[in-house]
C-alpha cells in the first residue's frame, strides 16, 4: 500500500500533469479560433489609426475647420501622407495602400446610424458623408470591393438593397448618384466577383 506522503505527491504530480493538459490546448484553441469583431475593431496593436476615432469623424463629417475634415487628417497620419509636401499622385498612391492593408479592420457601429458592425464605406453612404466618399472613390481610387464580413456584400450591394427601401423619397436620388459613381470606378456586386474569381 502507498504511505501518505508518496500519494499526495503521485496525486500532486497528476494534477499538475493534467492542468498543463488542459492549457497547452486552450492555447492552441485560441491560435486557431478568429476573433470576434469588437475585438478585430479594438485591436490597436493592429491598426495605425483609432478606428472608433475615424468612425465618428466620418459619420459625423467633423470638420474643425473649412475643408480641413478630422477623418482626412487622421488618415494622412496613419498613411504618412504629407499634404503640404506630397503630390496629388503621391497622396493617392499611399492612401490606395493604407486602405488596400487595413480596411480589413474598418468596421464601424456608430449611433445615429443603421448600419451595424458594417464596414466604414457602408456607414459613410448611410450618413451620406459627401466628401470622405468623393475623397476615398475620386481622388484615392480605393478598392470598392471589399466583402463586409457581417452581410457578405459589396458596399454596392448595401446601395442596392437600401435603394430598394428608398423608392419614391428623397433618399432615392442621393443613392442613386452614389450607384453610379461607384460603377463608375469599379465597384461591383458580391456575385459578380464570385463569377470573375478562376474555376
Amino acid at each position: 500500500m502507498l504511505n501518505k506522503a508518496r500519494y499526495f505527491r503521485l496525486r500532486s504530480a497528476a494534477l499538475l500533469g493534467f492542468a498543463f493538459m488542459f492549457f497547452t490546448c486552450v492555447q492552441i484553441a485560441d491560435a486557431q479560433t478568429p476573433l470576434p469583431l469588437s475585438e478585430l475593431r479594438g485591436s490597436s496593436q493592429r491598426l495605425p489609426i483609432d478606428i472608433n476615432e475615424l468612425c465618428f469623424a466620418v459619420a459625423e463629417q467633423v470638420e474643425p475647420t473649412p475643408n480641413n475634415f478630422l477623418y482626412r487628417k487622421l488618415m494622412y497620419a496613419a498613411a504618412g501622407v504629407q499634404p503640404e509636401i506630397d503630390q496629388r499622385l503621391e497622396i493617392r498612391e499611399k492612401m490606395k495602400t493604407f486602405w488596400s492593408e487595413n480596411q480589413i479592420w474598418f468596421y464601424c457601429n456608430e449611433l445615429n446610424s443603421s448600419v451595424h458592425n458594417g464596414h466604414l464605406l457602408r456607414l459613410a453612404i448611410d450618413r451620406n458623408a459627401r466628401e470622405f466618399l468623393n475623397d476615398v472613390i475620386r481622388r484615392w481610387n480605393v478598392d470598392l470591393n471589399h466583402i463586409d464580413r457581417v452581410s457578405g456584400g459589396t458596399v454596392l450591394d448595401f446601395v442596392d438593397a437600401e435603394l430598394a427601401k428608398a423608392s419614391n423619397t428623397p433618399r432615392e436620388p442621393i443613392l442613386l448618384r452614389y450607384r453610379d459613381l461607384l460603377i463608375s470606378h469599379g465597384a461591383l456586386h458580391s456575385d459578380d466577383l464570385a463569377n470573375s474569381r478562376p474555376k
